[in-house]
């Protein structure tokens, strides 16, 4: 008979809580056994003293893992009741119906002892607050998540020792299917397979995953797709590509041939929490070369990886170069600033005055790493690709020839293979139709509904055949396939058919900057004083070569100043300082072209560029001190310098030099 003397009145006082759990709802749906003994618990509750009002059931964690508290909406109202006093009792089947988690079990252990709660399963009634019910509670909860522990484990192993032997079935990648021996195989749908092999030939050309989505979405090619919505699963639809697609499939192993397991492992946050994270290559469980029939080699999957982790924009770094894309700069990504060294990105824009398109190398590194003031280097752009591409064909002829033709082939071949697309399109949408007219054809024609509606169907799979033919010689009128023969014979005679290459418009500024990165690995750029450039190349093979070439001067250089103008300043300029002459010459009738006012930035910019010293460099010249000069001389710092300045203390001569009120101070007065 069982004892009942740890039950006080205190405790038929309060609710008595059933507690009901099953880890999944296929458990729930096929285990109905032991959901109705849990529910038998509430008459053990009402045998043990508990008045039928007070005995309650908790039944909203079923199909719920007791792995954490997390998502469990009924432990947590449990616990809450517990820590407030309202319950007397817990009854569960067992432990692990509660928690399989040992922190959670010792948190509820806890609260129990500190509001007497009693705990009662199958086994007996315990007393939180009696030492050893409080020792076999411990046990019980550690058993419970040692079992799962195991549980897991049993399961995991054999599920690795499958994995080990390549033959654990899992989602395969669009272009795999399993054959009727469970062999992983290439689709036997040619346009499948062909699609695929298609995308990784982009990517050859496009060196980009956003270059070669943009590709599918301006030329309006689909991709196919594996479903995995319920009624439909592993069915193949034809969709829009996208970015996330396009990057899982470039980053995915399988492609190679490879069957790989544990790309991505169960791992604890920084939160505390258990994730699943991708790891290193060498701590994969599984990786078996040559599995099954690839679509790319090993070494041109590494190859990818590689182009992809340069293509991450990278700032505050100068050890990355991005790929070609689809600007007009020809040195995009391996152009570096000679000032700062970090790397120069093209800027693009159009003239408000005459609409044409200007395109300048730009450095602003410094503001990438800390938030430094900018380098502010900044180029015109097609006069340094100018030279470059000069030096290119001056110095490299040889070798431009060659990549001519491996040019050449690459826009050939690439152009077959969009066509590609479009002949199986017609060739399904031709089956489909000479299908549908054999059905109505094989009809009874006294059967008119059967009939009438094949006769329906017959008639669209000609339409979309119709379709099917138009779309595929408008493509075909849009591409011109060159005879590959004949320009690697034109390459082998003609000396300059690298030129001619180069300056043909057909050739895309991707393909132009792939042959520079062929022979150039670096630019770097420095401005020079006298309106040139310096041009540092590295060659690949480790050649350097140096130039200089003339940039334009502003716009603001090429106009004369007048010559009253220059001796307006060249007078006024020891005393006034730029907004002072400005004023004046506009007080004086002097104007700048088109009648336009002077402002400070013009009259900075003329005495600049004429020679002609401020103010303060005059005073500079005669010996004066700066603030900063002065307060070493007096043995003071600047602010203190100034504050007697500011305050009349102090008695020595000054002049304001500047419109910031800069101030000059006279060494003989200190």
């Amino acid at each position: 008979m069982e004892s009942t003397s740890k039950i006080s009145a205190k405790h038929l006082s309060r609710i008595g809580y059933v507690y009901i759990r099953q880890s999944t709802t296929y458990q729930v749906a096929s285990n109905t056994e032991s959901t109705l003994r849990q529910y038998a618990l509430r008459d053990r509750l009402s045998a043990l003293g508990w008045d039928d009002s007070l005995v309650q059931v908790i039944d909203s964690d079923l199909g719920i893992s007791g792995k954490a508290s997390e998502n469990r909406e009924g432990f947590m109202k449990l616990m809450a009741d517990v820590a407030n006093g309202k319950v007397g009792a817990i009854a569960c089947i067992e432990a692990s119906r509660l928690s399989r988690c040992s922190a959670d079990w010792s948190r509820l252990i806890e609260i129990c002892t500190m509001t007497e709660t009693l705990l009662i399963d199958t086994d007996g009634i315990y007393n939180p607050n009696d030492f050893n019910d409080r020792l076999l509670l411990g046990l019980k909860g550690t058993m419970s998540e040692a079992e799962l522990h195991f549980l897991q484990e049993r399961m995991r192993g054999g599920l690795l020792n499958k994995a080990k032997r390549g033959e654990l079935k899992r989602y395969l990648p669009i272009g795999y299917e399993y054959d009727c021996d469970d062999n992983i195989v290439k689709t036997p749908d040619i346009r499948v397979r062909e699609a695929v092999e298609q995308f990784f030939q982009l990517f050859r050309i496009k060196k980009t995953g956003s270059s070669v989505v943009a590709y599918y979405t301006e030329s309006g090619i689909t991709f196919p797709v594996r479903q995995r919505t319920k009624g439909h699963m592993h069915e193949v639809r034809w969709e829009i590509m996208n970015s996330e697609r396009a990057i899982a499939m470039l980053h995915n192993p399988f492609y190679t041939g490879a069957y790989i397991y544990g790309r991505t492992q169960m791992k604890w946050t920084t939160a505390g929490k258990r994730r699943p994270m991708p790891v290193p290559e060498d701590e994969w469980h599984v990786n078996i070369p040559d599995h099954h029939e690839a679509y790319i080699s090993r070494e041109e999957f590494e190859h990818n990886q590689e182009i992809l982790s340069q293509n991450t924009q990278q700032w505050g770094g100068t050890e990355k170069r991005t790929s070609p894309r689809e600007g007009a700069a020809l040195l995009q990504g391996i152009c570096y600033c000679g000032y700062c060294g970090y790397r120069m990105t093209p800027v693009y824009s159009k003239s408000q005055a005459t609409g044409r398109k200007i395109m300048r190398y730009t450095c602003s590194g410094e503001a990438k790493d800390g938030g430094r003031s900018h380098c502010r280097q900044s180029l015109p752009a097609d006069v340094i690709d100018a030279a470059v591409s000069r030096i290119v064909k001056e110095k490299l002829t040889p070798e431009a020839l060659s990549l001519t033709v491996q040019v050449q082939e690459e826009v050939s071949r690439r152009d077959k293979d969009h066509l590609r697309f479009f002949e199986l399109q017609l060739e399904n949408a031709r089956r489909e139709e000479s299908m549908a007219r054999m059905r109505y054809m094989s009809v009874d024609p006294t059967n008119r509904l059967v009939a009438l509606q094949l006769e329906t169907e017959w008639n669209k799979k000609i339409r979309m055949y119709e379709d099917a033919v138009t779309r595929y010689n408008e493509e075909l009128s849009k591409i011109e396939i060159s005879a590959n023969d004949e320009l690697k014979k034109a390459a082998e005679t003609i000396g300059n058919n690298f030129s001619k290459v180069w300056h043909n418009p057909s050739v895309r500024n991707e393909d132009k900057k792939r042959i520079v990165r062929y022979l150039i690995k670096d630019v770097t750029l420095l401005r020079t004083h006298s309106y040139s450039a310096k041009i540092g190349i590295c060659f690949q093979g480790g050649a350097t070569y140096e130039t200089e070439v003339p940039v334009p001067k502003p716009r603001y250089v090429c106009i004369a100043t007048p010559k009253d103008v220059l001796e307006f300043i060249e007078k006024n300029a020891a005393e006034c300082t730029y907004t002072q002459l400005a004023e004046k010459l506009n007080d004086s009738g002097l104007h700048r072209e088109c009648g336009r006012p002077f402002n400070r930035s013009n009259v900075f910019r003329i005495m600049k560029d004429y020679g002609i010293k401020s103010k303060k460099q005059r005073y500079i010249d005669r010996g004066w001190l700066t603030i900063k000069d002065a307060a070493k001389v007096i043995g003071i710092t600047p602010p203190a310098l100034r504050y007697r300045i500011n305050a009349g203390i102090y008695t020595g001569k000054t002049v304001v030099v500047e419109e910031s009120g800069t101030l000059m101070l006279d060494p003989e007065t200190i």
